[in-house]
């Protein structure tokens, strides 16, 4: 029940635009988006992961990467 925010790429893309300068948005795919047996959405183009890192602070972080290491090391989270 996200409206308009349950496209990521525009969520991304206006967390970008809104962050302070010099803050880095670290985005982290969920793991089931990449698994053979997949839930939800089935399935991102390599487009999508093209244009999230074509944003100038936007890092995609390996979804094997720790989340309480990315929450601890955070100054804000979005989910």
């Amino acid at each position: 029940m996200a409206g308009v925010y349950s496209h990521v790429f525009r969520m991304v893309d206006l967390l970008s635009k809104t962050i302070p300068a010099g803050w880095q948005l670290y985005v982290k795919e969920h793991p089931l988006q990449l698994s053979v047996m997949r839930h939800g959405e089935r399935s991102r183009t390599s487009w999508f992961y093209d244009d999230l890192v074509s944003l100038p602070n936007v890092k995609l972080v390996p979804s094997s990467t720790s989340p309480f290491a990315l929450i601890d090391s955070a100054m804000a989270v979005a989910t």
